[in-house]
């Protein structure tokens, strides 16, 4: 399809105007393609899985407990979300929210996640026969579905919302 121009100028920005619109075209469909990888790319799930599962406890805390750690009562600085038990050693309830809550960068990432207090602090606040059966599942192996991901993400997305509403009107 060929278009008159009224001189050089004219076509110059014709054929810049063109081009961004192809470049935005462009990037739209990488854009989109990419979404569809990641919605069904179990890595890229996982993680995601994974950071909201953290905000969300941290959130929980915040409201719960203030802003501190649960090892060290620690209350300033950025929070991680802290696992009571590791998710290498206990991939079945990585996403278990009752054995992750806020924790201190210092705590959890410089101080090996202070297995002692941490673990204090579980039994304190749900006993020793739950803290025990948390334990009891180290080497238990879990294969998450591409569909559990995307649901629970799904779940969490609004359970994040609602707290961040819930601290905004505090």
């Amino acid at each position: 399809m060929s278009h008159m121009v009224c001189g050089y100028e004219c076509s110059l920005k014709y054929g810049a105007k063109s081009l961004n619109k192809k470049a935005k075209e462009k990037k739209t469909k990488n854009r989109v393609a990419l979404k569809q990888f990641n919605n069904s790319d179990k890595t890229v799930l996982k993680k995601n899985t994974q950071i909201l599962v953290n905000k969300y406890s941290r959130l929980r805390d915040q409201i719960e407990r203030g802003y501190n750690c649960c090892t060290c009562g620690h209350t300033e600085g950025q929070m991680d979300g802290g696992h009571f038990l590791p998710t290498s050693g206990y991939s079945s309830i990585r996403y278990n929210t009752n054995q992750i809550f806020q924790q201190c960068k210092r705590c959890n990432r410089f101080n090996g996640g202070m297995p002692k207090q941490y673990r204090e602090f579980m039994i304190a606040r749900y006993g020793l026969e739950y803290v025990e059966k948390l334990e009891a599942t180290k080497g238990e192996l879990r294969k998450y579905s591409v569909d559990f991901y995307t649901r629970l993400i799904k779940i969490l997305r609004v359970k994040i919302r609602k707290l961040e509403l819930k601290i905004k009107r505090i």
